[in-house]
């Protein structure tokens, strides 16, 4: 609702409040006042809400560059053969964004590869709460930290909610692949884990992680002083250089 709206309706209040005042007294005109801000309380309760909605999804950024990342991963998946290549049913594709929904839909479209339905699904990590797809293509969006208190405070995006996350690296069967910005993702501490988890094992590429954090310091030196527990080497494992042979000549 525009400015004007808002101080039109201020307006007719007054004069609803003045004109009540005029008709019944001070006391009618002070019940009138009572009852009436118990309903623009409300009023304006819902336009906050509506306001904040609207709002969150005009600033729902779409980011080409990771569309077009998208783009290739599924081309090379669809286009795959004999076992490399993977149904279209198969490939889920899962964005917290209603306008990076909207983008990646068209460029599929426009490939011909088809959406919905037995096809490729796309859609928030609320959509797919219950399902799973064999390959799951995450796309984060966000390359500003700028928005992150914003996706925060409004319940937006992956970063610093948890049980998004966890639904989002759980929906895949075989292959996950993550796109997006590891300097925002590893800001929050589950995204951080996952992106050093994945380089640790070879399984990260693109820009330079940020380093690492005393916790995760810890956890890796942790668990590299458990693989060598593991390995149970000993000195009486090793056995003596053998002497030389007496027969040699």
């Amino acid at each position: 609702m525009s400015v004007c709206a808002h101080v039109f309706v201020c307006v007719c209040v007054c004069v609803r409040v003045f004109v009540c005042m005029c008709m019944g007294g001070w006391v009618g005109g002070c019940t009138y006042i009572y009852i009436y801000h118990i309903h623009i309380c409300i009023y304006l309760w819902v336009c906050i809400h509506i306001y904040i909605y609207i709002y969150a999804y005009i600033h729902t950024y779409t980011r080409v560059a990771e569309c077009m990342q998208v783009l290739s991963y599924v081309k090379i998946l669809v286009n795959g053969h004999g076992l490399d290549r993977v149904a279209a049913c198969d490939i889920g594709i899962v964005t917290p964004y209603a306008k990076q929904v909207e983008k990646l839909g068209k460029l599929l479209r426009q490939q011909g590869i088809k959406v919905g339905g037995n096809d490729v699904m796309i859609g928030s990590a609320e959509k797919f709460q219950g399902q799973e797809r064999r390959v799951i293509i995450i796309s984060t969006v966000r390359s500003s930290e700028s928005f992150l208190d914003f996706d925060a405070k409004f319940n937006l995006g992956f970063v610093s909610n948890p049980k998004r996350f966890n639904v989002a690296v759980t929906r895949a069967q075989a292959l996950l692949i993550v796109v997006g910005n590891s300097n925002v993702l590893s800001k929050d501490q589950c995204w951080s884990k996952l992106l050093w988890m994945c380089h640790d094992n070879g399984a990260y590429t693109g820009m330079p992680l940020p380093s690492r954090t005393p916790d995760e310091q810890e956890s890796r030196a942790e668990a590299l002083l458990q693989t060598l527990n593991n390995l149970n080497l000993d000195d009486s494992s090793f056995d003596d250089e053998p002497e030389p042979s007496r027969y040699l000549c």
